[in-house]
This record gives structure tokens, C-alpha cells and sequence, in this order.
């Protein structure tokens, strides 16, 4: 019996996505995460952000292909992740995993974690796993009416939180 949130829920066409998971193509509702892997436990995973713009001759063009993917692989390095697919193998995924979708303008997002082989903080000896998926992008029109809305959000650089004494934070040294 199922409970709780579905895997894919928020996603406009979730039960048509795709995605890129362990080196296959499959539907999103079957790249499953366990909830004790090392990522969801301790947030050890690095992850990306990667635009693809429709081109003016038709097809989609992926932005910054290869920095985006080369951060991806940077940063795993800093937290002492090997990323088992080579530069050009994550590159030709976040390609397939766009067309899969039938996207020419969407967000790819790739990410590399560790898994739930082993237990405890150190991820030594934990699996480091990757995946990618690719959502269709909202119309120009809807997206920079989000974007404007966005700028009117007030922020009080000099907010403190009720504990920490003095007024509000108008009096720092």
C-alpha cells in the first residue's frame, strides 16, 4: 500500500516524464530514491540547473552544456564523490533525457548523491548514483510574470531574531 506524496508530484506531465536514472531511461514514477540514502540523510549530493532554449530553426539548444556538466563533476569532487560516467556520457544524457521528454525548451536537472549502501555520516563506501530530468518550461509570458513579481519581496538586512537582544538591529557595531 502507497502512501504519502507521489514521486512525481507537482509536475504538470509527470506520468509522461522521463528520466535519466542509473545509466537507463525510464519513467520518472520509477526513479525511486530510499529514504536512508546517504543524500536524503545528510544532504550529500551536487546538482545543476541546465536551461535548454528553443532555437529559431526549430530543436532545442542546451545552455553551457559542458560547464554546467563539468561543475557537476567538480563539485562531486569536493565532497569526495567519483561520478561513474565520463564528461561526454553525462553530456549525451542531459541530450537524450531532453529529447526522451520531446522538449525543445525545458530544465534539465542532473544530479549525482550518494546511496544507501552503507549507514553512517562518513559517505565512504556509499554508491554515488546520478540522475537527470527534464521539465518542460513555462511560456515567456508566464515566466516573466512570475519574474516581476519576484522583485517586490522587502528584505531587512538589519533583522535580528527575537533572542538575540537590542532592538531590531538598527544598532549594530
Amino acid at each position: 500500500m502507497a502512501t504519502g506524496t507521489p514521486p512525481a508530484a507537482g509536475f504538470p506531465d509527470a506520468e509522461r516524464l522521463i528520466a535519466y536514472f542509473e545509466g537507463e531511461y525510464r519513467p520518472l514514477s520509477e526513479a525511486k530514491v530510499g529514504i536512508l540514502s546517504h543524500a536524503f540523510l545528510y544532504g550529500t549530493a551536487t546538482f545543476e540547473g541546465v536551461r535548454a532554449y528553443r532555437q529559431d530553426g526549430g530543436g532545442g539548444g542546451i545552455f553551457r552544456l559542458r560547464e554546467h556538466t563539468q561543475r557537476l563533476i567538480i563539485s562531486g569532487h569536493i565532497y569526495l564523490m567519483k561520478v561513474p560516467y565520463t564528461l561526454e556520457r553525462l553530456m549525451q544524457a542531459h541530450i537524450e533525457v531532453v529529447a526522451a521528454n520531446g522538449h525543445e525548451a525545458c530544465y534539465i536537472r542532473p544530479i549525482a548523491f550518494y546511496g544507501s549502501e552503507k549507514m553512517g555520516v562518513s559517505p565512504v563506501g556509499a554508491k554515488v548514483h546520478v540522475a537527470a530530468t527534464a521539465e518542460r518550461t513555462p511560456d515567456r509570458e508566464h515566466h516573466e510574470c512570475h519574474r516581476h513579481k519576484a522583485h517586490g519581496v522587502p528584505h531587512d538586512r538589519g533583522r535580528r531574531p527575537p533572542d538575540a537582544g537590542g532592538d531590531r538591529g538598527d544598532n549594530q557595531s
